[in-house]
């Protein structure tokens, strides 16, 4: 169940079009109908272990994404589903104020492969999260733990999805 969670957690992007990924002089290049990739510079990934080698192409996302007060986005390569083309770099945007499109950087897994990308390959996983100031407690008490143990060993099959898991929506 947790595994199922992580995989239908909120909304998933997909390539509008087929995207060929092409080497032509040392330089990869994009072809596709829509012109949905753009470049970011190397120094705005200044970090990334990938960042000498090419320039971060990005997928131009049409779509706006706005979130009530106090909420944001998390975007990450979709869970469970890895694709041998691509991957993007994850991050949060604060979609209750920041109310306008978010693209995606992405680094080829093999830039020096040419490659046909299917219209319909997913690109993020959009997870809404609430912000909310928190502490994080550690403690040496064992005793609830022990207790959720106790009960889990009270049941066979499904024990958390049964005593624990509630079903989350995405609308």
């Amino acid at each position: 169940i947790p595994v199922l969670d992580s995989i239908t957690a909120g909304y998933v992007i997909v390539t509008p079009c087929d995207i060929y990924v092409s080497i032509k002089d040392g330089e990869v290049e994009y072809e596709n109908p829509l012109n949905i990739i753009e470049f970011h510079p190397r120094k705005q990934a200044y970090n990334h272990p990938q960042a000498n080698i090419y320039k971060f192409p990005k997928f131009i996302n049409p779509w706006a994404i706005k979130t009530p007060k106090g909420y944001s986005c998390y975007f990450k390569p979709p869970a469970h589903s890895p694709n041998p083309w691509f991957e993007i770099l994850e991050g949060f945007v604060d979609t209750d104020v920041y109310s306008t499109n978010v693209n995606f950087p992405f680094v080829l897994l093999d830039p020096d492969k040419e490659c046909l990308i299917p219209a319909g390959t997913p690109i993020a996983q959009v997870i809404p999260i609430k912000r909310d100031s928190w502490k994080m407690d550690i403690t040496k008490d064992v005793d609830e733990a022990n207790n959720v143990s106790k009960f889990l060993s009270s049941q066979y099959f499904d024990r958390y999805k049964r005593l624990f898991w509630e079903k989350k929506e995405y609308k």
